[in-house]
């Protein structure tokens, strides 16, 4: 699938519903390309790659700027950023558990469900 990567070069990104370039992400998020290095060796966020290149998903780009956000708005290191974007998605992951509880009349979960 081909998508334009931002730089002037059209080449094969990874097939992805929606993929950005490192350029392209750099212009959508307003990070530079230091801190975008700095936020993928903390491993908070992970590109695809193909071909020797980095390619970001459109969830990728949310996550950059929420941690964009977090550090620039409220001083939050990496490492506490890190540990904040963990308990969110854990927050996440048991609202949709309660939410399918709730659909379900609310019968309790399986019992592998539970550990």
């Amino acid at each position: 699938m081909r998508r334009h990567n931002g730089d002037g070069d059209d080449t094969m990104a990874p097939a992805a519903p929606e993929t950005y370039s490192v350029e392209t992400t750099i212009v959508l998020t307003g990070v530079s390309a230091v801190q975008l290095a700095r936020y993928e060796r903390a491993r908070l966020v992970l590109p695809l790659r193909a071909g020797g290149r980095r390619y970001y998903r459109a969830s990728d780009v949310q996550r950059i700027r929420k941690v964009r956000r977090l550090q620039r708005d409220l001083g939050i290191n990496l490492a506490g950023i890190e540990v904040v974007l963990r308990l969110t998605e854990q927050l996440d992951e048991l609202r949709r558990r309660l939410a399918a509880y709730e659909a379900d009349g609310g019968a309790p979960p399986a019992e592998e469900e539970r550990g």
